[in-house]
């Protein structure tokens, strides 16, 4: 499995390709093997940092877990997060 430590600067649904040179082919043979290669996710998205292709097209598609004044719930004191509002997320999917 991998956890936060193959994410590029701790980034949800990133890798880092320095530290972590060859993960794809990697992964790609696990499945040669008949394995899988579970990713551990944060439920938390960074807002500060630019260019962060995930935190972009969340924006757009408005998929925050929010506060009652339609505000996206944010935590954490050094650094701005926002919560994925998955159940809303799922909804959509499926209908």
């Amino acid at each position: 499995y991998g956890d936060i430590d193959y994410f590029r600067n701790q980034l949800d649904f990133t890798w880092d390709p320095v530290c972590f040179n060859g993960l794809p082919e990697y992964v790609d043979w696990l499945h040669t093997q008949g394995m899988r290669f579970i990713t551990i996710l944060d439920p938390a998205i960074d807002s500060e940092e630019p260019s962060y292709d995930v935190f972009t097209e969340g924006q757009k598609d408005d998929i925050w877990v929010k506060w009652p004044q339609n505000k996206n719930l944010q935590f954490n004191e050094t650094k701005i997060e926002i919560w994925l509002d998955m159940y809303g997320l799922l909804v959509s999917l499926c209908f």
